[in-house]
């Protein structure tokens, strides 16, 4: 049966309509569409033939594959006028003629000579009219520049010139652009704190302070005491004022002592970045912004491990042997403290749901405060605990006799709640589809918020992991192993994780059951 494609429609309606147009039009050269974020920001606006025309791609090709795959194709000539009419008003479709002094200028709005004042206004309305592939293609084109090796400085001041401003959501779909182009996520890791300057350098000083301000003004009426953003913007004030404090001592080198108490206040980064990574990044990649968990978690991780190398090899008679480093920390430190709060929470506030960061803020108290000796009590959030609460004592009421019953005899729930509790030992079960199902968290060797249950394992793991814990979910449901043991290695403290394949009666896979121990203080009553 033939299918009916009307290009006058845009690409996400059409995408909408038939899912495999975006494969189609992927083969087609546009391979930006399959960014989700490109699909729903320049998707909406964004025709076939205006996207052609930016392209380069003939519109009979086009044409001619959407019939191969079985479309009826409609709509052509008014579309091709429409994207026709917007290059001649100049509305970024065309070339890089766009940026011209002159460009988008009416007849005779300048002499012969031009003025300084008429070129800039035509300067300027050639960076607003460019469309959004384009000016993603350059801040793109410029973050390759650096990471390349090219002058800071000579590519912020083409960034200067090419921009009039950048807002946060352009800076996470250069990044995720990159990755979509094909770009290694460790290559963008690389490049993070670089492109970070680079933007932090102009959008910080000339373009994000009157945004700060307005936001700022917003925020307050927006993220009430006690909100989850509120309380981690609390969290990073005290840190950057801990950092401040370091970079003053490793600087005069006056008190090596106090430097060194501060490196391991520092080390304690460790649970703040896992509130971002395990309540926040998730969430955001849900929404289409998978640049914060495939690129900033992977940041965290440098930044965590580093701090806990210098915490423990620092000692005050060698400072001097350990100053550029710290410095180094410090720096990327601030840098992260920068993107979040002007790239993850702004991100977070304009996406997230009134109840998503309900469950965040019931969450956030069972990874800890840090810097903070508590967080402030949020009213909507402590309403929303108690309900779900009332909601889990009637479903727990609902079981049927008000007892399980088991091959060894049969448990009310409260008995079995009872008994779990009593566990020398930490429970997390995973389904057969991947997904986190349940756990029993009474020795707290590792934070397990309640938002994780019903989500996907892998989001609750950093990048440089999940292909290790797939491999191992493998093994487990082709029946080539059953079980995978792994030690911390930290002799003080040592914590046994076991893995281990839950299959019924029959051998068939149920899911995978994670067992935590810590046996801290064994040493000691082994003696």
């Amino acid at each position: 049966m033939s299918r009916t494609i009307d290009l006058s429609h845009t690409v996400a309606q059409l995408v909408k309509e038939y899912p495999e147009v975006k494969d189609i039009m992927t083969g087609l050269g546009f391979k930006d569409i399959t960014n989700p974020v490109a699909l729903k920001i320049m998707g909406s606006v964004m025709t076939i033939p205006k996207g052609a025309k930016i392209k380069g791609i003939s519109m009979d090709k086009i044409v001619a594959t959407f019939e191969d795959y079985g479309f009826d194709v409609i709509g052509l000539e008014e579309a091709v006028a429409a994207a026709n009419a917007d290059a001649a008003a100049g509305q970024g479709v065309g070339s890089t003629e766009n940026t011209s002094n002159d460009a988008g200028a009416p007849a005779g709005s300048q002499d012969n000579a031009g003025t300084s004042d008429a070129a800039d206004k035509a300067d300027a309305a050639g960076k607003t009219q460019r469309s959004e592939e384009e000016r993603q293609e350059l801040l793109k084109s410029m973050i390759k520049r650096v990471g390349d090796g090219e002058s800071m400085e000579k590519v912020r001041d083409d960034f200067v010139k090419e921009f009039e401003s950048v807002s946060v959501h352009e800076i996470a779909n250069a990044e995720q652009g990159l990755i979509a182009d094909g770009m290694e996520v460790g290559e963008v890791q690389k490049l993070c704190d670089l492109h970070s300057a680079l933007f932090h350098g102009r959008t910080e000083e000339e373009i994000w302070e009157e945004e700060a301000a307005a936001a700022a003004a917003a925020s307050k009426k927006q993220v009430p005491e006690g909100h989850p953003v509120e309380s981690l913007r609390r969290e990073n004030v005290e840190l950057e004022k801990l950092l401040n404090e370091a970079e003053s001592l490793n600087i005069s080198g006056r008190d090596p002592d106090a430097l060194m108490e501060d490196l391991q206040k520092i080390k304690k980064i460790r649970t703040l970045y896992g509130k971002k990574e395990e309540l926040i990044m998730p969430l955001l990649a849900r929404y289409g912004y998978t640049g914060p968990s495939d690129v900033m978690w992977g940041v965290d991780d440098e930044i965590k491990a580093e701090a806990s190398r210098l915490a423990g090899e620092f000692y005050p008679e060698k400072a001097m042997d350990f100053r550029k480093d710290i410095a180094a920390l410090l720096e990327r430190m601030k840098e992260m403290i920068y993107k979040e709060e002007k790239i993850l929470f702004p991100l977070a506030l304009e996406n997230f749901t009134d109840e998503e960061w309900e469950k965040i803020y019931r969450d956030l108290p069972e990874m800890g405060c840090v810097y903070v000796d508590s967080y402030a009590k949020w009213s909507q959030g402590e309403e929303y605990i108690r309900k779900a609460q009332e909601e889990e004592k009637k479903r727990l009421q609902e079981v049927e006799g008000g007892k399980i019953r088991l091959e060894g005899g049969e448990l009310t729930v409260a008995q079995l709640q009872a008994i779990l509790k009593l566990l020398p030992i930490d429970l997390t079960f995973i389904d057969e589809h991947e997904t986190n199902r349940f756990f029993s968290n009474q020795g707290k060797v590792f934070a397990r918020p309640l938002s994780a249950l019903g989500r996907p394992m892998y989001e609750c793991h950093p990048q440089r992991v999940i292909p290790i814990v797939k491999n191992m979910l493998a093994e487990f449901k082709a029946g080539k192993e059953d079980r995978m043991e792994i030690w911390t290695p930290n002799p003080a403290k040592p914590v046994r994780v076991v893995y281990a394949a839950v299959r019924d009666e029959d051998g068939k896979y149920l899911g995978t059951l994670e067992m935590v121990q810590t046996f801290e203080g064994i040493k000691e009553h082994l003696k």
